[in-house]
């Protein structure tokens, strides 16, 4: 888990609740068709010859106030597949 939190740099929630995290364009695949996955996008910040402020942007619908706990299960998920990421 605390892999995971490293990894998120940025989280919404205003129009989109959300959050930007240092993966692989690979990595980010395994979110799309997740239940309440609206879209996954690359940063249009990143700079890939320095790798800086750079990875993906992933938007979820939901009014859950514990958003940023799943979003680090996501991540959790996401890079150990030990648990599931529930929306």
């Amino acid at each position: 888990v605390e892999e995971a939190k490293q990894k998120i740099y940025a989280c919404s929630t205003t129009t989109y609740t959300g959050f930007q995290a240092v993966m692989t364009e690979e990595e980010s695949k395994k979110f799309e068709g997740l239940p309440g996955v609206i879209f996954v996008l690359p940063d249009s910040y990143i700079d890939p010859v320095n790798k800086q402020y750079g990875g993906m942007i992933l938007f979820f619908f939901s009014e859950d106030l514990s958003m940023l706990k799943k979003l680090i299960r996501c991540l959790h998920f996401l890079f150990n597949f030990s648990i599931s990421c529930i929306m």
